[in-house]
């Protein structure tokens, strides 16, 4: 049995503990500087170590931003990796994430300052579903009454870009860029079908 049909139908389970069991190394503090020295990616290091550009994307800078992560992915990635399958998860996954990365560096303030998270891989995952399954309804604070995906994932873009530029320790515009790649992705996804309604009618 090949790796892909172990993780097959389960890439998001394996992502949560992946980036649990890293959050649990960076409870020693010789090894979170170790994570953050070789794994965390800046301006200062994104082309002599390519790498942080996805390991950045298993760091966390505490319990909050985990869970909120963890538990985001754990409410939108099965719904999609069942509509879409594994491969096309990793796909829209890891490359919301990079393009999330993206937006950090076109906005960090200082050329040492780290960026850490998979906020924009998640934000991803939920704006692509948005495209997919667009009457999908969730709650978002502060409204009261759960919304179609596709409002709330709208809600979320317009928020984190009235918030990008604010100082502070949030990369905003990493979410803005996540969101779009999401959007992005499922548009070609569901392009084939779209062209297939259409030469129908």
């Amino acid at each position: 049995m090949d790796i892909i049909e172990i993780i097959k139908g389960k890439a998001w389970f394996y992502l949560i503990v992946l980036n649990f069991l890293v959050f649990a190394a960076e409870q020693s503090n010789t090894l979170l500087n170790v994570i953050l020295k070789f794994g965390a990616l800046s301006q200062a290091n994104m082309f002599s170590m390519p790498w942080t550009w996805i390991t950045t994307l298993f760091i966390h800078s505490g319990p909050e931003h985990i869970f909120l992560n963890m538990y985001a992915l754990f409410l939108f990635g099965p719904f999609l990796e069942s509509k879409i399958g594994l491969k096309k998860f990793l796909l829209v996954y890891f490359s919301a994430g990079l393009l999330g990365n993206l937006g950090f560096l076109l906005t960090s303030p200082s050329f040492t300052t780290i960026g850490i998270g998979a906020s924009g891989a998640i934000y991803g995952v939920l704006a692509c579903l948005a495209i997919i399954e667009p009457n999908f309804q969730i709650v978002v604070f502060p409204f009261p009454i759960p919304l179609p995906l596709w409002i709330a994932s709208l809600f979320y873009l317009f928020s984190e870009l009235s918030l990008t530029g604010n100082l502070d320790s949030v990369a905003h515009f990493a979410h803005v860029l996540g969101i779009l790649a999401g959007f992005l992705i499922g548009y070609f996804l569901i392009k084939p079908e779209l062209s297939k309604d259409q030469f129908e009618d």
